[in-house]
């Protein structure tokens, strides 16, 4: 349950306490993502995960 006087941080993102425009804002980056189909970002290169090798004495 969300009260106007919530300061919680994990209420931050509870439809009652968002703003109109961060409402819009949410809505139009998930559609985004979304509608990208198979599109992938050119710049900056994908972030590929690196394994470290390191040598053990």
């Amino acid at each position: 349950m969300c009260i106007p006087t919530c300061y919680f941080q994990r209420c931050a993102l509870c439809t009652q306490c968002l703003h109109a425009s961060q409402k819009v804002t949410l809505r139009e980056a998930y559609l985004e993502h979304y509608n990208r189909g198979g599109c992938r970002r050119l710049i900056p290169p994908a972030i590929v995960s690196r394994t470290c090798i390191c040598k053990r004495s």
